[in-house]
């Protein structure tokens, strides 16, 4: 439920999906991106699946995003997964005045999914 609720709200019908790429020899890494329009506004969001036990070290780039923005982090890896009172899905950061053509330095554990947007937290810690 953790991953999937999260991806409905940051995919939802009509998100324009982009071309992403992952590193090369990236085995059983994978990426996924996508952009929409909500009040004349650009709202992209990033999912980083990482299948294997192995730690990866990513960096994301966006290079025809020059403007610093703020990006939310979501993390679900088998001790890191935060949520609310109720069990739901809560923002783990964000990372604030982010150039994303200069590239955002993501640390993921083994086995487990980052997934970044631009659009404000869903919920915040209680």
């Amino acid at each position: 439920f953790y991953t999937w609720s999260l991806l409905s709200r940051m995919f939802p019908a009509g998100t324009r999906i982009v071309d992403s790429t992952e590193p090369t020899g990236s085995g059983r890494f994978r990426s996924l991106a996508g952009i929409r329009m909500v009040n004349n506004r650009m709202v992209l969001s990033i999912a980083l699946i990482n299948d294997v036990k192995k730690r990866r070290i990513i960096t994301v780039r966006i290079p025809s995003d020059s403007h610093a923005t703020n990006l939310t982090a979501y993390r679900y890896f088998r001790n890191d997964r935060p949520v609310n009172g109720q069990g739901f899905p809560i923002a783990a950061k964000v990372l604030h005045h982010v150039h994303p053509a200069g590239g955002v330095i993501i640390n993921m554990p083994g086995r487990g999914v980052v997934l970044l947007t631009n659009q404000p937290a869903f919920n915040t810690h209680d």
